[in-house]
């Protein structure tokens, strides 16, 4: 590689970043077409393959950079309206010290003049912190920054590693998407980077993984206000998944809503939320906070989940079990409006469930399990019928690996056969 940690650093002090180019694909744009753009790692390959480099496929850690993306509720108020987005780091918690990310964004937007940038917690042990903005307002295809860290050690963590504040267009209508991505840039003086202190092998993998596989851009959405408004906690009731609650977590959830409608009479909600529809590596645990704005003081709000098993909420922190897979729904309640959002979780293993060891899941593993569930004597692992379940069979069908063998593992097995 071109730049040691000790080039990185004299770069940052030149600000060569003016000088450097950028290259797009020919179907990507940040010039108003509302629609996503996904991150290429053409420009990364490239470049590799001009410095005579392999890329690594076995690298040891193996990070994602993500955008958070923001979903944005329309009022007339928006307009004009700072927005802060996080920029995440996961998987390299401790194993890099310093890194060169070039971001675009949307033609329309523009970063806040006001303190735009905000240092991350995740970079607490970085001497060095240096944004800039090459912000072109004209017949640009696309608007720039850099943003450029550097630590005497391998010591910055996953998590938020800065916030950018853009605000919101003047004309901003329902329906706009401006989005917010990364490029690998280049030229013959220099290039981005994420690697370690020592710049070595491992910190080349490290890196080749992030511009090939690890990028995640995202973007600045405006929404239709979603909320919904009910006249009664019954009318709540009807329209959540009772499937995953007992009779009395159901009458409960409806007690305290009534409790709710009745303080919070009149009260009429925006939010913004983080909607994370999917979250592939859970580990063990992943903590994520969804938040109504704009409510009155003296408002309050009613949390809860309609599958404790997967997704518990506490005063607007969602924490998601990391053993568990499949869906919950986060409910919020303020008076008569109710604002919700679903956590998928996929099964990590789509091979679960094959409960009879036949090498397929199908109905008759379903079955099996009801079995083994209803009738434990004859179908259980010492049950007298021939065709019993196995220990092997008990561990694959307890798909949502909770609480043992039983009736939910079936209904999973069923939902999975339906959804495939």
């Amino acid at each position: 590689m071109k730049k040691t940690l000790t080039a990185i650093t004299t770069m940052m002090m030149i600000g060569s970043f003016l000088t450097m180019t950028f290259g797009m694909t020919a179907n990507a744009s940040y010039k108003g077409d509302n629609e996503m753009v996904e991150y290429d790692p053409t420009n990364y390959i490239e470049y590799k393959l001009g410095e005579g480099e392999e890329i690594s496929t076995d690298a040891q850690t193996t990070p994602t950079l993500s955008v958070v993306s923001k979903n944005i509720l329309f009022t007339e108020d928006i307009r004009g309206m700072e927005v802060p987005v996080e920029f995440i780091v996961t998987g390299a918690d401790k194993a890099y010290a310093c890194f060169d990310i070039t971001i675009h964004y949307d033609t329309r937007l523009h970063p806040s003049t006001n303190a735009p940038f905000v240092k991350g917690e995740a970079l607490a042990g970085a001497q060095v912190f240096r944004p800039m903005i090459n912000e072109i307002r004209t017949g640009a295809e696309y608007n720039s920054m850099k943003v450029m860290t550097t630590a005497n050690d391998d010591v910055l963590r996953d998590g938020v590693i800065f916030t950018v504040t853009f605000c919101v267009p003047k004309d901003a209508e329902i329906g706009d998407l401006y989005p917010i991505g990364f490029e690998f840039a280049y030229d013959s003086n220099t290039n981005d980077a994420f690697t370690n202190v020592e710049d070595n092998a491992s910190g080349h993998a490290m890196q080749d993984w992030l511009y090939t596989k690890g990028m995640q851009n995202g973007c600045i959405r405006i929404v239709d206000n979603p909320n919904k408004t009910f006249e009664t906690a019954e009318d709540i009731i009807s329209v959540i998944d009772e499937n995953n609650l007992t009779e009395e977590e159901t009458n409960e959830i409806k007690a305290k809503i009534e409790e709710n409608m009745t303080a919070n009479a009149g009260i009429q909600v925006d939010r913004e939320t983080k909607h994370i529809d999917e979250i592939k590596e859970v580990g063990a645990g992943y903590s994520f906070m969804f938040m109504p704005v704009n409510l009155p003081k003296n408002a309050n709000i009613y949390w809860f989940s309609d599958n404790t098993k997967l997704a518990t909420v506490d005063n607007g922190i969602i924490h998601v079990n990391g053993d568990a897979y499949g869906k919950a729904t986060i409910y919020a309640v303020v008076g008569n409006c109710m604002m919700d959002f679903t956590i998928n979780i996929p099964n990590p293993n789509p091979d679960n469930g094959d409960a009879n060891n036949d090498n397929e899941v199908n109905i008759a593993d379903e079955i099996l399990v009801m079995q083994a569930t209803n009738n434990e004597a004859k179908y259980g692992i010492n049950g007298t019928d021939e065709n019993r379940i196995t220990a092997e069979g008990v561990k694959k069908g307890n798909v949502d690996r909770m609480n043992g063998l039983d009736l939910e593992d079936a209904r999973q097995i069923h939902n999975n056969l339906l959804a495939a």
